[in-house]
């Protein structure tokens, strides 16, 4: 196959961070915390006219969701590296993404091809620009790791083979402490 461009990198600990955060748990985290202000609110009101026990146990309830709430991002990056590991026989391999007629990923033994039009969305972050195809898949392109063409070039060759709106992935007020 003949590519245009190819990406070459290591994943490092802010990027897949950064990745989980903003685009794999954001929606999770975001619920997870307008639950827990709901449900602290719901407890004072509770609380204010008179009735004690249910409130013992709204806070209860609260309090054991918040506590799931700042374990997710922990748990969801110890996860990523569990199964990143287990694919990789426990090594750190280069990853490298040709693009071409089709994109070719090749991660120490794994190799996938994904077509463009598999592609549902892409976001820009600080550390990679994320190429979602399907609802949990996603490929990562440091931007500043192109061994063939550059990120430029790239933009354009991307948008005028998927025809996507590209996204910026903003951290929210519910995000900033994962930082």
């Amino acid at each position: 196959m003949e590519y245009e461009f190819e990406n070459n990198y290591m994943a490092s600990e802010e990027m897949i961070k950064e990745y989980i955060n903003k685009i794999v748990i954001k929606k999770t985290i975001i619920f997870g915390w307008s639950v827990t202000i709901i449900g602290f609110l719901f407890g004072l009101i509770f609380l204010k006219t008179g009735d004690r026990t249910e409130s013992i146990v709204l806070f209860t309830v609260t309090g054991i969701t918040l506590f799931t709430v700042l374990l997710i991002p922990y748990m969801t990056y110890r996860e990523y590296l569990k199964n990143s590991n287990a694919l990789n026989n426990g090594e750190l391999n280069e990853t490298i993404i040709r693009f071409g007629d089709y994109i070719a990923i090749k991660e120490g033994n794994i190799n996938l091809t994904v077509e463009y039009s598999q592609i549902i969305e892409i976001y820009n972050l600080k550390y990679s620009y994320v190429l979602k195809f399907g609802k949990n898949n996603s490929i990562l392109v440091v931007q500043d790791k192109f061994t063939k063409g550059n990120f430029d070039d790239f933009k354009k060759f991307l948008i005028n083979k998927v025809n996507i709106e590209i996204k910026w992935a903003y951290s929210s007020f519910f995000l900033l402490i994962y930082r």
